[in-house]
C-alpha cells in the first residue's frame, strides 16, 4: 500500500516525502556553510590553539563568502518554488553558547587534582597549581554564562525610560550608562531586577529553608488552601511564584517553548523530582495565579527550592533568585536546630538590604520547655552572627498549634501586608543604593589603578606565574580555614578541661562551662582570622610584584580585611545547668579536677559536643561568604592586570583611562546617591 504521506505531488511532482527530504538536505547544506564561515574567520586569527592554517588569498575568501551567501539563497528559492520554506530556527544563540560553556566548565573542572590523580599523583606543588588554573579559567567561563543570561544594554536602557516619574531615573540612568561604559556585567542582574520591581510594582514575600522544613506547608496555610504540592522529596530548582490573577491558573515557561497555561493540578508534573527530574522539562519559571484577595494589592508570596547538600542545584537556583525579594522568611526546623545554610542565607540577606524574619517550623512536635530554648538559641545566634536582633517566631500548620501561626500572622505578617507600598519602596531604594555604591567602589578602584608605563613591553611570564600563586594561595586559604572549622567538635575534651580546672579554682560552674566554650571558640576562630590576614597579605603582595614587573596595573585587592574579620562568628554557648558535689574539695586540686572533669563529661559533654558542631558549621559556612568575596575582589584586580598584559603584548587597543572622565562618572553617582 503506498505511503499515505507520499500521496499528493505538488508542483514539480514532489510528494511530502520528497518535500522533507529537501528541506533536511537544504539544513544539512547550511551547517557545512556555517562550517565554511568559521574556517574563513578563523584562518590565521593569531589563536595559538587555531585549526586552521591561512592558505587563501584576500580575493579567494571574498569569493569564498560571497558564493557561501548566494547559495543559502539559492536553496531558499527553490524550497519558494515548492511553496516550502525553511524550519524555523528552533535553538536560540544565547542558549547554544551557554551550553558550549557548561561543557567547557565540566572540561576545566576535571584538571583538577581530584581527577588528574588518575594520570599519575599530584603533588602538594602540583595541586595548588592545578586548582589555581582551573579557579582562573572557571571564572572567566562563568562571568561570559553571566553575562549572556542577562538583556542587552539596550534593552536596560528602554526599560528605564519606560519607568513611572517616582523612580529614579536620573541614578538610574546613571547606573545603566556607566555599567555598560566600564563593561560591569556583574552588576547588570541587579540592575534588571531593580527595573522590574519599578515595571511590576509587586511586593515579594519569599519562603526560604532547608529540605523539608516546611515551605509549601505555610504557604498554603497562609493562602488559606492547598495549592503547593507537600513532600519530603527535594523540588525541583525553580521558584514558585505565586500572584494575583482574576481565574484561577497554572502558567509555566520552558526554554524555547511557547508559555504554557494549564490547570494549577498539573503544578507537581513541572515543580517536583518526581514529575520532573533535574528538570528535565526546561522548567524556567512558574507563575500560579489565584483570585485570593491578600495577593490582589501586588503582594507575591514565592515558594523557593530548598537549600543544603540534599539539593546542590537548587541551592544555585535559590541563591540566585535571593535579590529579586523584598522580604525573606527563613524557616528552621524546630526539632533541628540552626545550621550553617540557615546562617548563610540570613548573612545573604542582610548583604542584599533585604529585611529577614525566622521561623521555627513544625513547632507541633516540640514541648514549649524545647520551643522556647529553640527559639532563645536561635535569637542568639542570628544575633551572634550578624549582629541584629531578630524576632523568632515558633509556628506550626496543625490545628493543635494554631495559636502560635495565628500570633505570627498578627504580629508579623499582617503588618508586612498592610505596609507592602511603603516597604517596597524601601527594599527598592535599598537595592539602589547597594548598586550604586558596588558601582562606584569600581571607579575609585579604576582611579587608584592608573599607571604610566614604558614603552617596550616587558617579559611578561613572571607576572603570569604570579597570578597562578595568588589564585594557588586563595585555594589553599579555603582548605586550611575550612579544616580548621572542621576541627571545631574535637576541642570537646579541651573545653571540658579548661572548665574543670576553673571550677576547682572556685569559679562559678555554668560561668566557667560558658567561659571554657568562649575561649575555645575565640581560639578557633583566632586560628581562621591568621589564615585570612596571611593570605589577604600574600596576594597584596603578589598584585603589587605583578605592577612592579612593567606596564601593569593592579588594584591592592579591594577586601577591606578589619571589617570583614570583624563579622566573624563567636556563637553564645546555650544555657547549662551544672553543680559538682562540693564534698570532692577533700581530694586536692589535681583529682578534684580529674573528677570534676569526668563529672561535666557525664552532665553536659554531648550538648557541648553538639554546641561545637553547630559552631563549626556556622565557621564553615563564614569561610565559604568571606573566601567568595576575597576571590571576586581578586577576580577584579586580575581583571585589570591581563587588561594591561593584552594591552602590552598587542593583543588589545583598550582606550586609558581617562582619570577625569572617570571622576565625572564618579560625582555623577554620588550625587544620584545623595538625591
Amino acid at each position: 500500500m503506498p505511503d499515505e504521506a507520499a500521496a499528493e505531488a505538488t508542483a514539480g511532482g514532489l510528494n511530502g516525502n520528497h518535500q522533507r527530504r529537501l528541506i533536511v538536505t537544504c539544513q544539512y547544506i547550511d551547517g557545512l556553510l556555517a562550517t565554511i564561515e568559521t574556517v574563513l574567520a578563523t584562518a590565521g586569527n593569531g589563536s595559538p590553539f587555531g585549526k586552521y592554517a591561512d592558505d587563501l588569498l584576500p580575493a579567494q575568501k571574498r569569493v569564498a563568502e560571497d558564493s557561501v551567501r548566494r547559495i543559502r539563497a539559492q536553496m531558499v528559492r527553490l524550497l519558494a518554488s515548492h511553496g516550502l520554506e525553511p524550519t524555523p530556527r528552533q535553538v536560540d544563540a544565547s542558549h547554544a553558547i551557554r551550553t558550549a560553556l557548561a561543557f567547557s566548565d565540566d572540561a576545566v573542572e576535571e584538571l583538577k587534582p581530584s581527577y588528574m590523580r588518575g594520570y599519575g599523583d599530584v603533588s602538594a606543588e602540583a595541586a595548588a597549581t592545578l586548582n589555581a588554573i582551573a579557579e582562573e579559567l572557571q571564572a572567566t567561563i562563568r562571568r561570559l554564562d553571566v553575562t549572556l543570561a542577562q538583556r542587552s544594554a539596550a534593552d536596560l536602557r528602554e526599560r528605564i525610560n519606560r519607568l513611572p516619574e517616582h523612580a529614579p531615573l536620573e541614578t538610574l540612568r546613571t547606573l545603566e550608562r556607566v555599567i555598560d561604559k566600564y563593561g560591569l556585567v556583574e552588576f547588570r542582574p541587579l540592575l534588571s531586577t531593580i527595573l522590574q520591581a519599578f515595571e511590576e510594582q509587586h511586593f515579594e514575600i519569599a519562603v526560604f529553608g532547608r529540605v523539608s522544613t516546611g515551605k509549601s506547608s505555610l504557604l498554603n496555610h497562609v493562602l488559606g488552601r492547598a495549592v503547593l504540592p507537600v513532600g519530603v522529596n527535594p523540588i525541583t530548582s525553580v521558584p514558585t511564584r505565586i500572584a494575583y490573577g482574576d481565574r484561577q491558573r497554572l502558567r509555566v515557561w520552558r526554554a524555547n517553548q511557547p508559555v504554557l497555561d494549564t490547570s494549577l493540578d498539573a503544578l507537581a508534573q513541572f515543580i517536583t523530582e518526581t514529575g520532573n527530574p533535574g528538570n528535565q522539562l526546561a522548567v524556567t519559571r512558574i507563575v500560579v495565579e489565584l483570585p485570593a484577595a491578600p495577593l490582589k494589592s501586588g503582594i507575591v508570596f514565592v515558594d523557593t527550592p530548598g537549600v543544603g547538600s540534599l539539593a546542590r542545584a537548587s541551592t544555585s537556583e535559590t541563591l540566585a533568585y535571593l535579590p529579586r525579594c523584598d522580604v525573606g522568611i527563613v524557616l528552621i526546623d524546630a526539632s533541628s536546630t540552626i545550621a550553617a545554610d540557615d546562617v548563610e542565607m540570613l548573612r545573604r540577606l542582610a548583604s542584599a538590604g533585604i529585611p529577614a524574619h525566622v521561623l521555627l517550623s513544625k513547632a507541633d512536635l516540640a514541648s514549649d520547655a524545647d520551643l522556647e530554648r529553640a527559639r532563645a538559641y536561635a535569637a542568639s545566634t542570628v544575633r551572634g552572627q550578624l549582629g541584629a536582633d531578630t524576632a523568632v517566631y515558633p509556628v506550626s500548620v496543625q490545628p493543635e498549634r494554631a495559636a502560635l501561626f495565628e500570633r505570627w500572622r498578627h504580629e508579623e505578617l499582617e503588618p508586612l501586608m498592610e505596609r507592602h507600598r511603603e516597604l517596597a519602596r524601601e527594599s527598592v531604594a535599598r537595592k539602589v543604593t547597594i548598586l550604586a555604591d558596588a558601582v562606584s567602589s569600581f571607579l575609585r578602584r579604576r582611579l587608584s589603578s592608573r599607571r604610566p608605563g614604558p614603552t617596550t613591553a616587558p617579559d611578561l611570564s613572571g607576572v603570569e606565574r604570579a597570578l597562578q600563586t595568588g589564585a594557588a594561595r586563595i585555594q589553599t586559604l579555603q582548605q586550611r580555614a575550612e579544616a580548621i572549622a572542621d576541627s571545631v567538635r574535637g576541642w570537646r575534651s579541651t573545653l571540658l578541661g579548661l572548665a574543670s580546672r576553673a571550677i576547682a579554682g572556685d569559679t562559678e560552674p555554668n560561668a566557667a562551662v560558658a567561659r571554657a566554650f568562649s575561649d575555645v571558640a575565640r581560639h578557633v576562630a583566632d586560628a581562621v582570622r591568621s589564615e585570612f590576614v596571611a593570605t589577604v597579605g600574600d596576594v597584596r603582595a603578589t598584585l603589587d610584584s605583578a605592577a612592579a614587573t612593567g606596564p601593569i596595573a593592579a588594584g591592592a585587592l579591594t577586601f577591606d580585611v578589619d571589617r570583614e574579620l570583624r563579622e566573624l562568628p563567636v556563637p553564645e554557648l546555650p544555657t547549662v545547668r551544672v553543680s559538682p558535689p562540693s564534698a570532692l574539695r577533700w581530694f586536692g586540686r589535681a583529682a578534684t579536677t580529674r573528677l570534676i572533669k569526668r563529672h561535666l563529661d557525664s552532665a553536659v559533654g554531648d550538648a557541648l559536643t553538639d554546641a561545637l558542631a553547630t559552631y563549626g558549621e556556622i565557621l564553615r559556612a563564614w569561610v565559604k561568604t568571606t573566601l567568595g568575596r576575597v576571590r571576586h575582589a581578586w577576580e577584579i584586580d586580575v581583571e585589570q592586570v591581563r587588561a594591561s598584559m593584552d594591552r602590552a603584548r598587542g593583543f588589545a587597543d583598550e582606550r586609558p583611562v581617562d582619570a577625569v572622565e572617570v571622576q565625572r562618572d564618579l560625582d555623577a553617582l554620588q550625587r544620584g546617591a545623595a538625591a
